[in-house]
C-alpha cells in the first residue's frame, strides 16, 4: 500500500526541539510543523521528496517557553518567508505554500498567544 497523501490521509507531523539547525524532508500536501521546547535558536532547513506537489502546504507553529527563541528559515524557504524574533511565553504560526521550488509565506507570522 502505497504513501497516502492528505487529505486522504493524516497530515504530516514534524516535531522541533531543542537548538540549532533542524533537516527536515517534506513530502506530503500538508505538514504541520511544532517547535516547542527549544534550548536555543532553531533553523529548518528543508528537503524536498521527488513526489511534492506544487501548491502543497505547511503550517510552522512555534511555542515559546520562559525565553523566546529565534525560528530562522533557512534552505528550502524563499526570501520573503521571515524568520521569527522569539519572545518569551508567546505561539505564532506561519501559513507557507511550496511553488516548485521553494515554501513561499502566504502572510507573515501570526501571534496566536501575545504574552507582553
Amino acid at each position: 500500500m502505497g504513501n497516502t497523501k492528505f487529505p486522504f490521509g493524516d497530515a504530516a507531523a514534524e516535531a522541533v526541539t531543542g537548538t540549532g539547525a533542524k533537516a527536515l524532508t517534506i513530502s506530503d500536501n500538508l505538514t504541520i510543523v511544532t517547535c516547542s521546547s527549544l534550548t536555543g535558536n532553531v533553523t529548518l532547513n528543508l528537503t524536498f521528496d521527488q513526489g511534492l506537489e506544487v501548491g502543497a502546504k505547511m503550517i510552522i507553529h512555534a511555542i515559546q517557553g520562559g525565553t523566546g527563541r529565534n525560528v530562522v528559515l533557512g534552505t528550502g524557504f524563499a526570501a520573503s518567508a521571515a524568520d521569527l524574533t522569539g519572545v518569551a511565553n508567546d505561539e505564532d504560526i506561519i501559513e507557507l505554500f511550496y511553488n516548485g521550488t521553494s515554501f513561499v509565506n502566504l502572510s507573515a507570522w501570526t501571534k496566536i498567544v501575545d504574552a507582553a
